[in-house]
């Protein structure tokens, strides 16, 4: 799956990454963030496996960093994601 496709389906349930990217299999979903208003990013990882039952759930983290304007999402407070999505047979 292309992540443009992933991100199309996690956009149609609601859930809108900042970035989302694909390597070597291993989607990384990130959403950032200044304040958390109750959110992690376990409860990410659950909306995500909504989405896609068979995803398998790698890593998920709540970053934490100074604020910096302008620095990226990755360099910035966020929630992190990391799954895989098995080919389909």
């Amino acid at each position: 799956m292309k992540a443009s496709e992933i991100e199309k389906k996690l956009i149609e349930a609601d859930i809108y990454p900042s970035t989302l990217s694909i390597r070597k299999g291993v989607v990384t979903f990130r959403k950032g963030f200044f304040y958390t208003h109750g959110n992690s990013a376990v409860k990410y990882a659950e909306a995500i496996k909504r989405v896609f039952p068979q995803a398998n759930i790698l890593e998920t983290q709540d970053i934490w960093t100074a604020f910096r304007g302008g620095a990226s999402v990755a360099k910035s407070s966020h929630f992190l994601v990391k799954f895989e999505i098995p080919k389909e047979r």
